[in-house]
């Protein structure tokens, strides 16, 4: 009977070592990763697709991002890989697809060193705007139809 309270005891002071040992080392060994889209908005082209960057800025301990992603409006996969990553949009409504968003997260990072890293930071996420494909241009200005002329004939 003492040895199964002995042994018990051992147990559970292991897990708490284990336990405070690994939440005392966690934020110290996870690197800070900022990620941002760069170009965002993008028009759906007539098939239904936009592409968009994801840039990110990390320590050069790491070696590759694994990233999730979310959509709203259509669906989208990562389509290369590495630190940084491009995620294509689909839609197949594009006479009615009204807009959508696509989210990216850092899940987690494989260092140089081999060690794998896991994120729950906000500044691990970004996200991106897909507009539809009759939408303007929303990096350029309106342009105007037709040119303007003075209707006070004392412009010239």
């Amino acid at each position: 009977m003492k040895k199964t309270k002995f042994f018990a005891f051992l147990f559970f002071l292991a897990v708490a070592v284990i336990f405070f040992q690994s939440t005392d080392c966690a934020d110290e060994t996870a690197p800070l990763i900022k990620v941002s889209c760069t170009n965002s908005p993008q028009k759906i082209d007539k098939d239904g697709n936009a592409t968009l960057n994801f840039h990110a800025i990390a320590p050069s301990s790491i070696k590759s991002i694994v990233y999730s992603v979310k959509s709203a409006g259509g669906s989208a996969q990562v389509i290369s890989k590495g630190v940084h990553c491009s995620v294509v949009f689909h839609t197949d409504d594009v006479e009615n697809f009204s807009g959508g968003k696509v989210t990216v997260k850092v899940e987690r990072a494989v260092l140089r060193n081999g060690n794998i890293g896991l994120f729950n930071s906000d500044s691990a996420v970004a996200s991106g705007i897909v507009l539809p494909l009759s939408s303007s241009d929303p990096t350029t200005p309106d342009s105007p139809s037709s040119p303007v002329t003075p209707t006070d004939p004392s412009i010239k």
